[in-house]
């Protein structure tokens, strides 16, 4: 039931449900909903089946939570139109406080209720809906009908009060999207992410605007999304390479460090092999000279081997560098590519945002200007009687 206290507890189980459900099964097929509710489907018996169809069994997805609650808005409206008042409160009663649709819900109850002239209940779900949604235009504009049934029924004191009260909430609206930050990607990521602390009411009116003016906002966002994602992984990868070419140095300096010793190695080989080699007699095969032979040879294989690990860590120095470096440039290039590819969007992104930021400031403040208007007339009037 709408506005009722038990609802938050019921709504976040109802939410956990609808999670553990869709994760278990595959996405239903809200293809004849929603061409119901776009008004595709022209035949409205059809229309009007499909839909009362629909909202018979319990959602299996947020989305077609929301896809239930606009249907029920429109049978509700529907039957409005036919005056069954009754019936269409009942159905309008089901939408959650927390449904996205919720505010034109409450507003279509007062609305019912006017239409029965029934003043005070009307009155009373205005007021209810434009203080329970005070960051919802339509809400505010409901209280301002709340204000002027106050003043034409003769309560000019709480008239003047409540036109008060949709001045500072309107304003109050405006100053909250005045204070949004000024970096492009930081306002881009407030009016589209949820965590933010922006109402959900003045992000929809954001996003509806932005949808309005920008006929290709989704594949924008898209691109930017994935462009985002993708540049992102190149950083990292950037910042593990930065990791691996310290780790190349220091190995490149255990490298030198050998190589150093291998030289001496060899330097020490080298005079031993000369001084092996003048104490050589020809043809003299006694122990000594077998000895100092055999020693002869096994210096210089010793030599041959240490040549050939010289020239390998020569060959492995040269080609680390070269392999990172190439390394580098590759990730240098597609960081730059998807970097300009995001920021593209991104400035496309900001510049929809800031239009339709400016477009719902404009819209408050009006409203704001408007009751204030309204309230010195009001005063205005009061002061001329005798």
């Amino acid at each position: 039931m709408i506005f009722l206290n038990q609802e938050i507890a019921a709504d976040s189980i109802c939410h956990r449900d609808i999670k553990e459900t869709s994760d278990k099964e595959p996405e239903p097929d809200l293809s004849n909903l929603v061409a119901a509710l776009s008004g595709k489907m022209t035949d409205q018996s059809s229309r009007q089946s499909t839909l009362e169809d629909a909202i018979q069994s319990p959602p299996r997805t947020p989305a077609e939570m929301l896809l239930q609650d606009r249907a029920r808005l429109y049978l509700s409206a529907t039957e409005i139109r036919q005056r069954h008042f009754e019936d269409a409160r009942a159905r309008l009663k089901m939408i959650s406080t927390n449904s996205p649709v919720a505010a034109e819900a409450g507003l279509l109850i007062a609305e019912s209720w006017r239409l029965q002239e029934n003043h005070d209940e009307a009155l009373k779900w205005f007021l209810r809906v434009g203080r329970h949604f005070s960051d919802d235009i339509n809400a505010l504009h409901g209280l301002l009908r709340a204000a002027e049934s106050m003043q034409e029924s003769g309560s000019p004191r709480e008239a003047a009060a409540l036109y008060g009260e949709i001045v500072d909430k309107a304003l109050n609206s405006v100053r909250l999207l005045e204070s949004l930050p000024e970096d492009p990607a930081v306002r881009v990521e407030a009016v589209f992410s949820h965590p933010h602390l922006m109402p959900a009411a003045l992000r929809r009116k954001i996003t509806s605007e932005m949808l309005r003016e920008t006929a290709d906002l989704a594949q924008t966002r898209q691109v930017y999304r994935e462009s985002s994602q993708e540049w992102h992984c190149l950083l990292e990868q950037q910042q593990q390479l930065e990791l691996q070419s310290e780790r190349i140095r220091q190995h490149s300096d255990r490298l030198t460090q050998a190589s150093m010793l291998v030289e001496e190695s060899m330097a020490a080989l080298e005079r031993e092999i000369h001084s092996l080699e003048q104490e050589l007699v020809s043809k003299d095969f006694s122990a000594p000279q077998l000895a100092i032979r055999k020693r002869l040879g096994q210096a210089r294989n010793e030599k041959i081997r240490l040549s050939a690990q010289q020239d390998f860590i020569a060959r492995t120095r040269s080609m680390l560098p070269q392999a990172l470096t190439t390394t580098e440039q590759k990730l240098q290039t597609m960081t730059a590519s998807f970097s300009e590819i995001r920021g593209q969007a991104s400035q496309q992104l900001y510049d929809a945002a800031q239009k339709a930021i400016s477009a719902t400031a404009a819209t408050f403040r009006n409203l704001a200007g408007d009751s204030q208007r309204r309230l010195a007339e009001m005063q205005m009037h009061q002061a001329s009687q005798p």
